[in-house]
């Protein structure tokens, strides 16, 4: 047993006023819940830009490349891995791994639908243990899984 606090730091995010212009159609990624399908385990890119003030401003938090999402609300259960960094909507559960798991293992884990309960909101907080084989974890099989290629790298 693992706790995915753990092995992983769990970030949500937060929503820029949308009445205020100033905030959108900028440069930085930010990804709603509704942009995850099953079509596509990386997203790149974000369907709804922000812009620096909306970060400054709403004192959002990035999460890196290579964090696995977990969507929290409508629709709950989709999963994706940032392939660059982002910002997002209060509608996830981001998983930043620590080296003692792979992301790519994570994301299929948490696809795999076995978890006590289809809103992973429920067992997120750290004292919350999530079986995870340990042969899966970095520390024992360091080449079994590769990374996610990420931009910029």
């Amino acid at each position: 047993m693992a706790r995915l606090g753990d092995i992983c730091t769990v970030v949500s995010g937060t929503t820029p006023k949308s009445s205020c212009p100033e905030y959108w159609d900028g440069d930085l990624n930010w990804v709603t819940p509704a942009e995850l399908n099953d079509d596509s385990d990386v997203i790149y890119e974000s369907q709804r830009k922000i812009t620096k003030q909306a970060v400054v401003d709403s004192s959002l938090k990035s999460f890196p490349a290579g964090t696995v999402l977990f969507s929290s609300r409508a629709p709950i259960g989709k999963v994706a891995i940032a392939g660059t960094e982002m910002y997002c909507n209060q509608g996830f559960k981001n998983l930043i791994c620590s080296d003692a798991i792979y992301n790519r293992y994570l994301y299929h884990f948490l696809q795999s639908k076995e978890l006590p309960h289809p809103d992973l909101s429920l067992h997120l907080p750290d004292h919350r243990p999530l079986l995870l084989p340990a042969w899966r974890r970095k520390t024992l099989f360091p080449y079994q899984y590769t990374e996610i290629p990420v931009q910029g790298t």
